[in-house]
This record gives structure tokens, C-alpha cells and sequence, in this order.
């Protein structure tokens, strides 16, 4: 691993483990308007923060035809933004009841579906230092979360399944990403088209809002985007259960961080790979533990800390750190001709030497 990569896992690893307590606390005070939230203000606010940047270096000729459009289609963007939107919302309507704990475990099987989607789709092979930093990650995790195991704590429910389900598209989100960010397209204008994509699949996949929340109906469909609209930007509760007063300090919060946190997440993937980010991203679990054992930060998920976060945290990061000690393989990289010339040689050497012996 590289010096320019190594700084790039550290900067992330330092400012990430603030999001999942921000992105919680920011579901939770849009806890009836959910599925708006993420289908409609969150790519509403990334177009905004990534154009910005992206038109400044488009004016000074950073982004040009031969970096942008003729490496990834609008197509591929499409089916990117179709991915994440897909996990966005399936988690999204599901986080306000479930439990930090929980989702954080159900979280990581994308570190067992990537490399395996990624060994078919990507031709990727994995050496056996890549499978012992894998099995510690994950053993890790189960370390961090014993307490909860023990005390028959409840980490989900019938949310629980639906939370999972939208692990899948983010698994070949993952991947899909990795291989189009292996040509090196401009960051900023790729995340800018991502999210104009999300936006749009978003707006379509609102009418579900009425199949998936209580306080929804056909007839009164217009007035919940309205109410969103107000709790979101005004923080005034317009029905029975909201808690709109900070939704809009949490929103901010959690979309100048997320807007930094992709950008950083995008170079990882580009100059590493999506296991070696998702690796990475454990590590913050027990630190968001840590974090989440405030009520001040966590609200109604608060948790406790425990030893075993301790003892986790050490896992994680040698999990980590062998992960990353062996580069990734991928075949199609082999001059193959090279391999059968190196292997017609060694059959020559066994053939003479099986001769000499006789």
C-alpha cells in the first residue's frame, strides 16, 4: 500500500465514525418521512454540494469529454445511482427502529457479498492473507457486540429484514463502482451525475412512501411531502409522532460530512478496492460505539460501551492491516503468453530431468 492511499484510509477512518451517529439522529427526527428523506433530500443536497465544485473545475478546464463521458456512460451512472438508491431507502425506512448495534453487524455481510461478486464479475482473486483479514473483521465485530449477544439483547425485529435486503444493491453498488472508478473518472462530475440519477429514481420510487408508513395514503400523498418539506427546512411537527425541532442541523451536519466522506470513499475505491474500504469502515464500529454510548449524540440509540469495543477495536485494525498488506489479484492484469511460455520451459525441464533419471 502507498503512502498517498494510507493517508487517504486515515483521514477517513478519522472523520467517519461520525456519520452513522449523525445519519440516525438526522432518520430519527424525519422518522415519518423516511422514504422522502432518502429518496428526495438526500440527493437533492448532494447535487448541490458536488456541482459546485464540479462547475468551478469544469470553468478552469479540470473537467474535460476525455475524463468524464468517454470513460463512464450515462448508463452506468444509471445503474450505479439505481443501486444505491435502492439500499438507501430500504435502510432508511428501517433505521429509525432498529438499534445502532444491529445495524452495524447487518452492515459488514457486504464483506462477505463483494468478494464474492467481485471474484466473478471482476475477476478478482483473493490470496490467503486477503481471507485471514476478512475472517478477523468479521471476528471483530462479533467481539464488539458479545455483550449484547450475552444479554439476549434484541438487535432488530421486522425491520430487521428489510434493513438487510438493502444490504444486496449496496453490495453491487460496491462493486459496479470499483470497476468504473478503475478508469479514472472525474470525481467530483461522477458524483454530481450519481446523485442527478438518484434524485430522478428517487422522485419515482416516493409513491412506495404509501405502501411502507402508517401515516401515508393515496389521498393525502401531496400534503405528506408538504409535511416533510416543513418538518425538514422549518422543524415544526405537523403529525402525531414527529420530532422535526433539529431535522435540519442534523441534515446539514450529516451532508457536509457525507459529501467529504464520498469523495474520500470514491479515491479509496480507485486507488484500492471497495473490500479494502468496507475493511476500513469497520474499523469505526467500535468507535461509533464509543460515540454512541452518548445520549447527547445517539438520542433513544444510545448504547453502552463496553470492554469488548476494546478488544475489537484491536481486531479491526489487524484485520485491516493484513487486508492490506498483499495487493489484490486481478488475472486479466497476467500476460498470459508470458504464463504459457514460463510453463512449456518448466515441462521441457521435467521431461529432461525425468530422461537423466532414467
Amino acid at each position: 500500500m502507498n503512502a498517498k492511499l494510507s493517508f487517504y484510509l486515515l483521514l477517513f477512518l478519522a472523520t467517519t465514525c461520525f456519520d452513522g451517529i449523525i445519519n440516525v439522529r438526522w432518520l430519527s427526527a424525519m422518522q415519518n418521512y423516511t422514504l422522502f428523506a432518502s429518496a428526495v433530500l438526500f440527493p437533492l443536497s448532494g447535487i448541490l454540494f458536488f456541482s459546485i465544485p464540479m462547475f468551478y473545475l469544469k470553468k478552469i478546464g479540470s473537467i474535460t469529454r476525455e475524463n468524464t463521458f468517454k470513460l463512464v456512460s450515462h448508463k452506468d451512472l444509471a445503474i450505479i445511482a439505481f443501486f444505491d438508491s435502492s439500499s438507501a431507502i430500504l435502510q432508511s425506512i428501517a433505521t429509525p427502529y432498529l438499534p445502532i448495534v444491529g445495524m452495524s453487524i447487518y452492515n459488514r455481510l457486504t464483506l462477505i457479498g463483494i468478494p464474492i461478486v467481485s471474484f466473478f464479475y471482476l475477476s478478482k482473486r483473493y490470496l490467503p492473507s486477503h481471507y485471514l483479514g476478512i475472517f478477523l473483521t468479521l471476528y471483530g465485530i462479533l467481539i464488539s457486540f458479545m455483550p449484547q449477544f450475552l444479554n439476549h439483547e434484541q438487535l432488530g425485529n421486522g425491520w430487521a429484514g428489510l434493513y438487510i435486503l438493502g444490504v444486496i444493491p449496496a453490495i453491487f453498488s460496491f462493486v459496479y463502482k470499483e470497476k468504473k472508478l478503475k478508469q479514472s473518472p472525474e470525481i467530483w462530475w461522477f458524483n454530481t451525475w450519481v446523485c442527478i440519477y438518484q434524485l430522478l429514481i428517487g422522485t419515482l420510487m416516493l409513491p412506495f412512501n404509501i405502501l411502507l408508513t402508517k401515516t401515508s395514503s393515496f389521498s393525502g400523498f401531496g400534503k405528506q411531502i408538504g409535511d416533510g418539506f416543513v418538518c425538514q427546512f422549518v422543524g415544526k411537527n405537523m403529525q402525531d409522532g414527529d420530532n422535526c425541532k433539529y431535522a435540519l442541523i442534523w441534515f446539514l451536519l450529516f451532508n457536509v460530512l457525507v459529501t467529504f466522506l464520498n469523495v474520500l470513499m470514491f479515491i479509496i475505491i480507485r486507488e484500492g478496492s471497495s473490500v479494502l474500504f468496507v475493511i476500513t469502515n469497520t474499523v469505526k464500529t467500535p468507535i461509533t460505539s464509543f460515540l454512541g454510548s452518548f445520549k447527547v449524540l445517539a438520542g433513544k440509540n444510545t448504547s453502552k460501551l463496553t470492554i469488548a469495543d476494546l478488544f475489537a477495536f484491536i481486531m479491526l485494525i489487524a484485520g485491516s492491516l493484513v487486508y492490506s498488506w498483499n495487493d489484490e489479484i486481478n488475472p486479466s492484469k497476467i500476460n498470459f503468453d508470458e504464463f504459457i511460455e514460463i510453463k512449456d520451459d518448466e515441462n521441457d525441464n521435467n521431461i529432461s530431468l525425468m530422461i537423466q533419471n532414467q
